[in-house]
């Protein structure tokens, strides 16, 4: 057991991807303070996704799993304090405490770690819902470090997923969550097509395969609260982000 007191400006409770860009994102605009990563893990942070693709097929190694090399977090003054699991948070006096004793203490803290996932999403009606993804992670990351770095702006970004399973690419945009039609874009039997949700006559979300033009151009229809006609949508010739997919 040890004694001992850090001291830092912005504590970063989570090493996965949320911690890291924020405290990538916090040196990016220009915050000057001292800034801390901790994390059990004795590695420093690293790309999930291709771990359990690329890396698990042997085509990687894990180095190439690194966000940034070791010694880039040292450059960027960002301190990466690995092998430290936080078993308590005292909120009033801004202090962390380690398992072996080690205390830390803070004058901002971004937990980046537990149930931070779950928000308030616009499209999901304003309700509370989890978005475990990469996106989620790195958008909510940007916003929280720029509260920190006096340049606050709300979370307001369109929901959206991809994964690359053998030769199917899988994207997302938008929440699918209370719509009243599904239209079918393209022909399943070709490996490449799309279903487009709509709720009141609007786009609200898109599940892609092997259909990257629908996914980008489906995306600004779900941004905008793009209007369109069930039936002309299903043409996979229609593109969906002509004028006539409009807002309001």
């Amino acid at each position: 057991m040890t004694d001992t007191t850090i001291n830092i400006d912005v504590l970063i409770v989570g090493t996965g991807h949320a911690g890291a860009q924020a405290a990538l994102m916090l040196r990016k605009l220009g915050y000057a303070g001292a800034v801390a990563l901790v994390g059990a893990e004795a590695d420093p942070p690293y790309e999930r996704p291709p771990l359990s693709k690329a890396y698990l097929a042997g085509e990687e190694p894990f180095e190439r799993m690194m966000m940034r090399p070791k010694e880039a977090w040292a450059e960027l003054n960002i301190d990466l304090l690995s092998g430290r699991k936080i078993v308590s948070l005292d909120p009033a006096a801004n202090e962390a405490r380690c398992s072996d004793g080690e205390r830390i203490t803070y004058g901002k803290l971004i937990y980046a770690a537990g149930d931070c996932a779950a928000h308030a999403n616009r499209y999901a009606g304003g309700a509370v819902i989890r978005l475990e993804s990469v996106q989620n992670a790195h958008d909510q990351a940007a916003v929280a470090a720029a509260s920190i770095a006096g340049a606050a702006k709300p979370y307001d970004a369109v929901p959206w997923f991809w994964s690359d399973q053998y030769d199917l690419k899988l994207q997302t945009a938008g929440l699918s969550n209370g719509h009243d039609k599904a239209v079918l874009r393209g022909d399943p039997d070709s490996r490449s097509f799309s279903v487009i949700y709509l709720k009141d006559g609007r786009v609200i979300a898109l599940d892609c395969v092997n259909a990257t033009h629908d996914y980008a151009q489906g995306r600004r229809l779900v941004a905008t609260g793009g209007a369109c006609d069930h039936e002309t949508i299903a043409d996979p010739g229609y593109p969906l982000f002509k004028p006539t997919a409009r807002k309001g």
